[in-house]
């Protein structure tokens, strides 16, 4: 039987959700679980235990064509096979990618990242193999990857092309497992134009969700263009859902989406919150880590939560320690969005947001932000408060009271089973 992800039985209610005018959870569905994207299972058996540490269940993989076919009817599966191991001790949530292309296929070196037509059966075979051995592990697949990329760096043939082959790929996973879960698109960004071929190919249609990747300068664009993409995709009477497959911020280099090193926290955090209140099950980050001497010139890739140093340690980035926090104090848990606590002072610098460990129930975690550099707080009224640092790993129990300065750069987060008494004071 295929497993199931521990908040899909709640599913009708996450279409509901998505259905609302205002696209925003309402509190009857939990806050989203918080993936990572793991593109390399040929390097990332040893990497579960992390993966537990950050409390991840929900993993992207990728099932490389080249590395699995490398030569024409020469298959190697023992790298995945190897890494899917751990399922059997604990129940992971996998999202696999098909994809790409392999070089036997090319005559030319200059075709990579692209299926023509008369190897349209070769890539159906290679899905048809990864499917048939790991339906069973495997609880969505979602075919290639951000096809619109600029500078064609994922596809490099027509779009005519790639929606036929998505269009025979959908129709060959449903002809070997009638009951998969089928994500399209893989978007970068919300692109009206893409979708619009999505749609009128049919494409949309034959997937039970669109899945996409909001890679935008601060969490607020990224939650405003979620919404105009679930409008969007609404307005077409698209009965699935949004997957977020791929969502990250680098902490080098000049990309739209790279923010300084200290700041990487509150990015996750705050994009985890916009995205979660949105309804989603899921959110996947990317990515698990970097080396500091990660690529060249503009394009310096330090997407990671973790960097990895040169002896092998994995140490925690403000974002690793952001999301982990998140998962273990918010996702699961359900918004409410009527708390009851007192403010003094200019309630304008700090926002809040309270959530409940089940539904209609009084809330029982706050977590604090402000957009100011800095303000300072006295935290009183909750002796039995515990106070989690979401930029390191520190926990701080409130005792009678306690002043606290809140940055930027730090959201706060609290927790107790009497958050409603909670006293915050704005200092001068």
């Amino acid at each position: 039987m295929r497993k199931l992800y521990p908040y899909l039985f709640l599913l009708p209610f996450l279409i509901a959700c998505t259905a609302s005018p205002d696209l925003h959870n309402t509190g009857q569905t939990p806050m989203a679980q918080a993936g990572i994207n793991w593109g390399y299972p040929h390097r990332g058996r040893e990497n579960y235990e992390i993966f537990d540490e950050l409390k991840i269940s929900c993993l992207r993989v990728d099932f490389f064509w080249h590395k699995l076919e490398s030569s024409r009817g020469e298959w190697n599966f023992s790298d995945n096979d190897r890494f899917f191991e751990r399922q059997s001790n604990k129940d992971y949530y996998y999202v696999g990618v098909l994809g790409f292309d392999t070089p036997w296929i090319h005559d030319n070196p200059e075709d990579i990242r692209q299926i023509d037509r008369d190897d349209f059966e070769n890539f159906l075979n290679y899905v048809e193999q990864v499917v048939t051995r790991y339906g069973d592990i495997v609880d969505e697949w979602e075919i290639w990857n951000e096809p619109n990329l600029p500078f064609n760096t994922f596809w490099t043939g027509t779009d005519r092309d790639f929606l036929d082959l998505t269009l025979a790929t959908a129709e060959r996973i449903r002809t070997i497992d009638p009951e998969a879960v089928i994500l399209v698109g893989s978007l970068w960004r919300y692109d009206k134009s893409y979708l619009k071929k999505l749609d009128e190919s049919g494409v949309l249609s034959t997937g039970d969700h669109l899945s996409f990747h909001p890679y935008y300068d601060k969490p607020s664009k990224i939650k405003s263009k979620t919404i105009q993409l679930m409008k969007n995709l609404e307005n077409r009477d698209f009965s699935g859902g949004i997957r977020v497959t791929e969502v990250g911020f680098n902490t080098s280099g000049i990309t739209p989406t790279s923010c300084p090193p200290e700041q990487q926290g509150r990015m996750v955090m705050e994009t985890l919150v916009e995205l979660g209140e949105l309804g989603a099950p899921y959110i996947i980050w990317y990515n698990l880590y970097n080396r500091e001497d990660e690529g060249r010139g503009i394009w310096v890739d330090k997407y990671g939560i973790l960097l990895l140093q040169d002896e092998g340690e994995l140490i925690y980035k403000t974002g690793g320690w952001a999301l982990r926090r998140y998962n273990e104090l918010i996702a699961g848990k359900f918004p409410n969005n009527l708390p009851d606590f007192a403010t003094t002072g200019d309630d304008k610098l700090i926002f809040s947001r309270f959530y409940s460990s089940s539904e209609g129930t009084e809330p029982d975690t706050i977590l604090l932000m402000t957009d100011k550099r800095s303000v300072n707080l006295r935290l009183s009224g909750l002796p039995d408060a515990l106070i989690h640092n979401c930029a390191d790993g520190a926990v701080k129990d409130m005792e009678a009271g306690i002043d606290w300065t809140l940055t930027y750069e730090n959201p706060l987060i609290i927790t107790s089973p009497h958050i409603s008494h909670l006293n915050v004071t704005i200092l001068k």
